[in-house]
């Protein structure tokens, strides 16, 4: 069955990876081009304990480094 994504905005694709964001909900999603597989990686309603770090996620890009960066539409808050 098809999944339906809410409000799907920004990807980035490196390492046979595909990250994405949905900005209805707030999540950011990880694809799995070899497993052919998705999952969850980052749901602001699950953040317990103050403030989620992400909100109004928007954009996704990445680095030749490794690492993601998101685009917030709102305030990004940083966490110890």
């Amino acid at each position: 069955s098809a999944k339906i994504f809410n409000g799907g905005e920004g990807c980035h694709y490196a390492g046979d990876t595909v990250w994405f964001t949905t900005k209805g909900d707030n999540r950011v999603w990880q694809l799995n081009l070899l497993n052919s597989t998705y999952e969850l990686a980052y749901n602001d309603s699950l953040v317990t304990g103050g403030t989620a770090p992400l909100t109004g996620v928007d954009n996704v890009t990445g680095s030749s480094s490794g690492g993601i960066t998101y685009e917030v539409t709102g305030p990004f808050r940083t966490t110890a």
